[in-house]
C-alpha cells in the first residue's frame, strides 16, 4: 500500500508464496500475482523493473535461496535502479537480541554474512545503505 502510494508504479508484480494471501493482494491492489517457486522471479523479464523490494523474506530463507533471489533481483532491475530488502546479519545478533531469540519460541532467523552481502552487491555495481560497510 505504501509503495503504491509513494511510487505509483505502472506495473507491480508480487511473488507471494501463500496463495490465499497472493489472491487477496491481487484483489485488493493493482498488482500481478506471479507464480512462485521459492527461489526465482522467473515470470519477470530481464532489466524490466525500476524497484524491487522484499520484506520479511530473507530472514527465513537459507543462504543459497537468498543468493538465488539476490541474483534474480539484479537480473530483473534496470541499471541504476533500487533494490530494497531486510535481513539479519551478524551485526544484528547482539548478545541482548540473541538472548531474546533464545527465550522465544521462534527458530526461523537466518543470519547472513554482512561482508558477503556488501561485496556481492558492490561487485554488481549497486550502492548500499544500511549495512556495515567497513
Amino acid at each position: 500500500e505504501k509503495i503504491i502510494a509513494k511510487c505509483n508504479p505502472d506495473r507491480y508484480e508480487s511473488y507471494e508464496t501463500a496463495t490465499d494471501w497472493a489472491g487477496w493482494l491481487q484483489e485488493e491492489y493493482p498488482i500481478i500475482s506471479q507464480p512462485t517457486d521459492g527461489f526465482s522471479l522467473r515470470s519477470t523479464e530481464d532489466n524490466s523493473m525500476t524497484l524491487v523490494h522484499a520484506h520479511g523474506v530473507f530472514v527465513y530463507l537459507n543462504f543459497l535461496d537468498n543468493i538465488r533471489y539476490f541474483n534474480e533481483m539484479i537480473r530483473v532491475t534496470k541499471t541504476n535502479c533500487t533494490i530494497i530488502f531486510d535481513c539479519y546479519t551478524e551485526d544484528c545478533m547482539t548478545q541482548e537480541i540473541l538472548d531474546k531469540w533464545l527465550k522465544s519460541k521462534h527458530n526461523f532467523p537466518m543470519v547472513l554474512p554482512n561482508d558477503y552481502i556488501v561485496q556481492y552487491y558492490k561487485k554488481n555495481n549497486y550502492k548500499l545503505k544500511g549495512l556495515n560497510q567497513n
